[in-house]
């Protein structure tokens, strides 16, 4: 039996009338604690690229002598937001991972409550250490398409040859290509890691590939099905995304429980035992 995606959505809109506190709230304090938390960071700060765009675009200056200006005067600055912004990243990384772990029990009606969203912080090694390892495999995918580009570039230039830059092209087109597709291969790995505490990255990635054998194209319809609600999201600064990002979340968990059920030997439709972590 295929996937019903119409199904997964209205089981999540249920889902998310029937848990509390409500899931629209625990968005909002989500979104408060990392994006606004970052802007109001970064905000007291110098940001170069903030001070790049403005000498360049609305004073008309000279990319290279902007860059270099910035090196010489704001070098400590430029470290410090570097750094700011690097320490910011793993926090966010750490709390996306948490409210997965909450959004995986509130598609499941487990009730989860706000607390849910720190999960991440019991174990960031973890979580930060499958994230570097996606990373790390797509980036070996890749590297073949990166190297050829270069390489096709570079003949295209001593050349002046149409046809290797073309190949040049087709190579950053497929490199882009093959991310995405081990980027969906790899997209169930923390619900697997939410799921078995005990499964280390390594496995969870594993499984991730295992199971989206051929329901990558799914999980992609889904994702495009919700593009709609990404403009609108984006047309209002983000503020319907305390709505959008919780039904989101919900209908993709519900889309791992189909998975996972059906692999079982389950019915898709069937309820999941409540979260192991």
């Amino acid at each position: 039996m295929g996937f019903d995606r119409f199904s997964a959505k209205i089981k999540a809109r249920g889902s998310m009338r029937q848990n509390k506190p409500s899931p629209v709230m625990v968005s909002l304090g989500f979104l408060a604690l990392t994006v606004l938390l970052k802007r109001v960071v970064l905000w007291f700060h110098f940001d170069p690229l903030s001070a790049f765009y403005t000498y360049y675009i609305y004073w008309g200056y000279d990319a290279e002598e902007i860059i270099r200006y910035l090196v010489e005067e704001y070098s400590t600055e430029i470290m410090i937001f570097a750094g700011l912004s690097f320490l910011i990243g793993l926090y966010r990384t750490i709390m996306e991972f948490g409210y997965t772990s909450y959004a995986v029990r509130m598609a499941r009606n487990e009730q989860p409550g706000f607390g849910h969203v720190f999960d991440g912080f019991l174990r960031p090694v973890h979580v930060l250490g499958s994230v570097l390892l996606q990373g790390f495999l797509i980036t070996l995918w890749i590297l073949p398409f990166q190297a050829g580009a270069m390489a096709f570039l570079y003949w295209s230039i001593k050349q002046n040859s149409a046809l290797f830059l073309v190949l040049s092209w087709t190579c950053m087109i497929g490199a882009m290509v093959v991310g995405v597709v081990k980027d969906y291969s790899y997209r169930l790995t923390w619900y697997f890691m939410l799921d078995d505490p005990a499964c280390s990255s390594r496995k969870a990635i594993s499984r991730s590939k295992t199971h989206m054998r051929g329901w990558k194209l799914d999980l992609l319809f889904l994702d495009l099905s919700f593009l709609g609600w990404r403009i609108l999201s984006g047309l209002t600064l983000g503020l319907l995304d305390v709505w959008v990002k919780p039904y989101r979340r919900a209908t993709e968990v519900n889309f791992y429980d189909f998975l996972t059920s059906a692999s079982d030997g389950q019915e898709g439709g069937e309820e999941k035992a409540p979260t192991s972590f």
